[in-house]
């Protein structure tokens, strides 16, 4: 058989090339919101290729580990390593198999990239100010512990997806590795956290468990109070009470917070704060030191008066609690000083989907608990004060967080 001239040989290969190319389609996505591993830009036309198998299943893998539903499509295309996209009310994960296919006999690196771009879908997300992404950057690496621990790779493994080349976010390694870390160590609380006799049974049931669970009922000696039902009417989700209260704890710098679970509902937990002697939130820094702040001596006389009657120090936090359960303080279960500052480090960083899209219902309801502790010169340890000294409705009015929880949203 007569071979064919090379020219029609290069000739066919052109058209084939340039059909193959031509018959993708051509991705219209607004990359402006984006967490991209691998380079910073998306800076060309994305188009759409056949899925590889694969990475859907690494995804769908991550997924059920960590008991969460798929809010984002998948979609292969040319974007360098993987992205994470939210364009309007639509999340997507895009992600080039090239970038995937020298990492696979790595699976702390290949998982690790996957989970921390689907954290960003799932579990933050991209406001677009500069203030809010490093927490959004925590949250995404907290969620990629949790599902690398879910996923059987040991915490060493895990902390090296952090010195892996290409993060676009400019975050150092040792503090993205607190953030894993702490992921890591919150799914391996619910395993350890089990009696030897049901460790087994009951593992994957708490592998996949959205949130720690609070402790409950609440420990006793805190300041109460049941949040108008006006600000929370019922028949929407509790992802909408969380977003109420976000926006309330974020207009008044409560910016650190911890999500556990509660029955039918969620608990919202602040951070310590260490407050003046009328109760108001301290100035600068010495706000959120968990120690009493030195004080600032008006002259030699004020320093010596401290040295011998050493002032009180206020401390407090709120848990906010939605549920439709009756809530009854618990006096077996007092709360020192040490478990509320855990209580911050242990919970989830956000609320998940899967909880975040139940139902608010007409017997649901917010109930605020303020924890006091008191702190005395040097004293870091702290005391907690049984019973308070101020009220719940006292409480909310001097951290502000009435009147932003009364704005019309």
């Amino acid at each position: 058989m007569r071979p064919f001239p090379r020219i029609l040989v290069i000739s066919a290969l052109f058209w084939a090339t340039a059909f193959r190319v031509s018959a993708q389609d051509l991705l219209q996505i607004d990359t402006s919101h984006r967490c991209i591993y691998s380079g910073a830009y998306i800076s060309e036309s994305l188009y759409r290729f056949d899925s590889s198998g694969t990475i859907e299943g690494m995804v769908r893998e991550i997924l059920q580990k960590t008991g969460n539903a798929q809010n984002f499509a998948v979609i292969h295309t040319n974007v360098p390593g993987v992205a994470a996209l939210h364009a309007g009310p639509e999340r997507y994960l895009l992600y080039n198999y090239e970038f995937f296919y020298p990492l696979a006999s790595r699976k702390n690196i290949s998982y690790g990239v996957l989970a921390h771009a689907i954290g960003h879908l799932l579990e933050s997300g991209f406001s677009g100010e500069a203030q809010h992404r490093s927490r959004e950057e925590s949250m995404a690496d907290a969620f990629m512990g949790r599902a690398l621990q879910a996923l059987g790779v040991p915490l060493e493994g895990a902390l090296a997806v952090a010195d892996f080349p290409g993060y676009s976010y400019p975050i150092d390694p040792q503090t993205r590795k607190k953030h894993i870390q702490a992921g890591w160590e919150r799914a391996n609380a619910f395993l350890e956290g089990q009696t030897q006799a049901g460790f087994n049974a009951h593992a994957e049931r708490i592998r996949t468990q959205l949130l720690p669970s609070f402790q409950w009922p609440p420990p006793e000696c805190a300041a109460h109070k049941v949040l108008p039902a006006t600000l929370f009417p019922a028949g929407k989700t509790l992802a909408s009470v969380d977003t109420r209260l976000c926006r309330a704890l974020d207009a008044r710098g409560y910016a650190q917070r911890s999500y556990y679970q509660v029955p039918n509902g969620f608990a919202l937990v602040t951070q310590l704060e260490q407050c003046d002697q009328a109760w108001k939130p301290r100035k600068g820094d010495d706000r959120w030191k968990d120690y009493p702040a030195p004080e600032r001596f008006d002259d030699f006389w004020d320093y010596l008066e401290s040295l011998v009657l050493p002032k009180s120090f206020n401390f407090r936090l709120f848990v906010f609690v939605v549920t439709d359960a009756s809530i009854t303080l618990s006096q077996d279960a007092p709360v020192s000083k040490e478990q509320a500052l855990a209580w911050l480090q242990r919970g989830g960083l956000s609320l998940p989907p899967a909880l975040g899209n139940q139902p608010f219902g007409a017997n649901h309801k917010v109930t605020v608990l303020i924890y006091e502790f008191e702190g005395k010169g040097a004293d870091f340890k702290g005391q907690k004060r049984c019973p308070c000294l101020k009220n719940a409705t006292e409480h909310l009015n001097l951290s502000g967080l009435t009147t932003e929880l009364n704005k019309r949203q």
